[in-house]
């Protein structure tokens, strides 16, 4: 059980680290990931985040569609994701 305990403290520890780095590195790359029913074409839901924000757009957006599926049995739901640079004001 120790072994769980500190595992799962150094992945929220590296978790944190890269937020810190995106942050510090790359403030003005951004994300947004869109959650899509292929079916019908509608967004069911998107995620949106920039510098820190922008790490677990993608995961968000991926554990969204998972519970799509799994509460609707439609395996035709896909995440969109698109990364871009913030303009300087």
């Amino acid at each position: 059980m120790k072994h769980v305990s500190i595992s799962v403290i150094i992945l929220l520890f590296l978790n944190s680290c890269e937020k810190v780095a995106r942050a510090a590195i790359t403030p003005d790359r951004c994300k947004k990931c869109a959650v899509i029913d292929d079916n019908t074409n509608d967004t069911l839901s998107t995620y949106e985040g920039c510098g820190a924000g922008f790490v677990d757009v993608e995961d968000d957006a991926e554990l969204f569609a998972y519970s799509c599926i799994k509460s609707t049995n439609n395996c035709n739901i896909s995440v969109s994701c698109t990364t871009w640079k913030k303009e300087e004001d």
